[in-house]
């Protein structure tokens, strides 16, 4: 039997406070954080966008995100290719830690901060 993790409908502020809070709680890893936001693909082929934390370690590349598990609020990891297949990941942008702090200043946004990721943002907010 498989867990279903509810999307939390805020992975962009989501993540970029989890990058922000990893990068602050363990600064050596902080090379090893990226920021990344994409567009996805449901089964009936619509596209959506998503925003996770990816870290690399263990000799693999994690992806860290923030979900919905039995009524509790959850961050949750799985290995990236096993994450992009069940998210049905198309395209990828990855920020660095200062990058992302970055775009977020000079946007006042969490994210997406690429236009044609917004315009799959289904009209979530993304501020």
């Amino acid at each position: 039997m498989s867990v279903v993790v509810s999307p939390t409908g805020t992975c962009f502020s989501d993540a970029l406070e989890l990058l922000a809070k990893l990068a602050v709680a363990l600064p050596a890893q902080r090379q090893r954080l990226t920021l990344v936001h994409a567009l996805c693909r449901l089964p009936e082929g619509d596209v959506f966008t998503h925003g996770w934390v990816e870290w690399r370690r263990d000799g693999q590349i994690w992806c860290l995100s923030d979900g919905w598990l039995d009524g509790e609020r959850i961050t949750y990891q799985g290995a990236r290719r096993e994450y992009y297949a069940t998210w049905h990941v198309q395209e990828t942008t990855r920020y660095r830690v200062h990058e992302a702090a970055e775009h977020n200043r000079t946007t006042g946004t969490m994210g997406p901060w690429i236009p044609r990721y917004i315009a799959h943002c289904k009209g979530v907010s993304h501020a």
